[in-house]
């Protein structure tokens, strides 16, 4: 009998708590720190605004194989998407809804039945650093439970949003280097080019094999070259299944009258140098689509200037290309 008492006067101290404590909590909370970062504000808000560029550095990444995520939505900026489901995270979603490059950014974050909640950052000029500020508020909250989940949600969060802006930091300050992007003028080449297309987890092996393939069928010769070989993209943003061509500038007379051979159209367009790793170059994209969205420019189908020998080309190539984003006239 005694314990039956216990429990019941146990059951409504708990009951009481729940209804009463609420009562004592704010209707918003919110959680601030910030981190001072020797970088390039550009650098810094990219990694922030683009959600593709959070598993450089967020404490929220996961490596379970079994998880799922969808982006949706602009490839960065207002209106990108991020939805997630996890067995350490649950599910939820972050949706930009307001940007301005390179200063500061608003997102709303969506926990389903545990609440919703916005972030804002902040980017600003700190001496010889910058200094980023990242801001975690939920208002408007519910009573009880909202109230209850907001104000355990305080504490958890401070420790993801000290990590995370360790890893920023630390991933910002080990490259240094924004994407210098150039407008340049290319003339009309012809080019002797195969059309294929690939998934695009296996498209740049796919892409040397396909050089190797073009030399093979057309018989082709390093004496008939008139430039560094390029694969134009005939879809943009990349699809699931890219379609692309590849494509060898050749010399006039051996254009002549050969039916794989097209006039590329070069005209204006916008450019960006990178040596490095073949593997590197989806992220040297991403900068150039981040440049784009951040002024307002149009994307057209771009091409890559692989600046070597086709006829040397190997699943681990390096060294220099050029990314060619066409201006519209």
């Amino acid at each position: 009998m005694k314990i039956l008492k216990f429990f019941a006067w146990l059951i409504l101290f708990v009951v009481t708590l729940i209804l009463v404590a609420p009562l004592f909590l704010p209707s918003s909370v919110s959680v601030s720190q910030s981190v001072n970062i020797k970088s390039d504000k550009v650098l810094i808000f990219r990694q922030i605004n683009n959600l593709r560029n959070w598993s450089n550095w967020s404490p929220w990444k996961s490596d379970n194989p079994n998880s799922i995520s969808v982006f949706s939505g602009p490839f960065s900026g207002a209106g990108s998407s991020h939805h997630w489901e996890s067995e350490q995270m649950g599910k939820g979603s972050i949706t930009i809804t307001e940007s301005y490059p390179y200063d500061s950014l608003v997102s709303r974050l969506d926990f389903g039945n545990r609440g919703s909640a916005h972030d804002h950052w902040t980017i600003s000029d700190s001496g010889d650093s910058v200094m980023v500020r990242w801001t975690f508020l939920a208002d408007s909250l519910t009573y009880p439970i909202g109230k209850l989940n907001a104000w355990v949600m305080q504490w958890m969060i401070r420790p993801y949003q000290r990590d995370g802006l360790f890893h920023l930091k630390q991933y910002c300050e080990e490259r240094q280097e924004v994407l210098a992007v150039r407008d340049t003028l290319l003339a009309m080449q012809p080019a002797l080019y195969l059309d294929d297309s690939c998934d695009k987890d296996s498209l740049y092996p796919f892409i040397i094999e396909g050089f190797r393939k073009l030399i093979a069928e057309t018989g082709f010769v390093e004496e008939h070259m008139e430039g560094w070989p390029f694969v134009l993209y005939l879809d943009h943003p990349l699809e699931e299944k890219v379609r692309f061509r590849l494509a060898i500038p050749v010399k006039e007379d051996f254009a002549d009258n050969n039916p794989q051979v097209f006039y590329h159209d070069g005209g204006h367009a916008r450019h960006a140098n990178f040596n490095g790793r073949l593997a590197e170059l989806a992220a040297v994209h991403s900068g150039m689509i981040d440049y784009h969205i951040e002024n307002k420019l149009e994307l057209l189908p771009p091409w890559e200037v692989w600046q070597f020998s086709p006829f040397q080309l190997s699943d681990s190539v390096s060294g220099n290309f050029r990314l060619c984003y066409p201006i519209i006239p």
